[in-house]
């Protein structure tokens, strides 16, 4: 290995460390933010950062380096994934509920 991709691979780990680290930070963040739409918006970036979405398959979390887990970046995703998830469903069923009560 030449000394060039030697520098390549320890910059490369160190990203993954600081991402881990922004993960993590991510998750302690939301067990005392008060709003969940304001969580998701601050940390839309960061899930778009640790994750790969290729065309027609489901979105893939990138936390794996030269056979190195980064469980941080895991669970942020598992997180994030979730309570967007559970967020877009109330948002639409809040919705409905206001098309009903228009009615």
């Amino acid at each position: 290995m030449t000394f060039s991709n030697l520098i390549k691979k320890m910059q490369t780990r160190l990203d993954y460390l600081i991402k881990d680290n922004q993960c993590k930070k991510a998750i302690e963040d939301f067990k005392t933010r008060k709003s969940v739409s304001d969580w998701l918006a601050q940390y839309l970036d960061l899930h778009d950062s640790v994750s790969i979405k290729p065309e027609g398959v489901p979105r893939i979390t990138s936390s794996h380096f030269e056979g190195e887990s980064f469980d941080n970046m895991q669970k942020f995703i598992q997180l994030y994934e979730r309570i967007n998830s559970l967020f877009e469903k109330l948002k639409k069923n809040s919705y409905s509920l206001l098309q009903l009560s228009k009615a």
